[in-house]
């Protein structure tokens, strides 16, 4: 339950990014540090990629949830 509640509050610090993107350098650097404090940042920058097909499915199910 902690770490719910602790995801909540942190998620949180990112704001919406508007539409027409003038919010676009607070929303990027608070979502970037938001991911990398959770060790998902390599997602989104694409130096974590997914598994190989031959992996196990057990890897492949952790990297998706991920």
């Amino acid at each position: 339950m902690t770490t719910i509640t602790a995801d909540i509050s942190s998620i949180s610090r990112v704001p919406v990014l508007k539409v027409d993107g003038a919010n676009w350098l607070i929303f990027e650097t608070r979502f970037r540090h938001f991911a990398k404090s959770k060790n998902i940042w390599g997602h989104f920058d694409g130096s974590v990629s997914r598994p190989a097909p031959p992996a196990a499915q057990a890897e492949l199910d952790q990297w998706d949830k991920d």
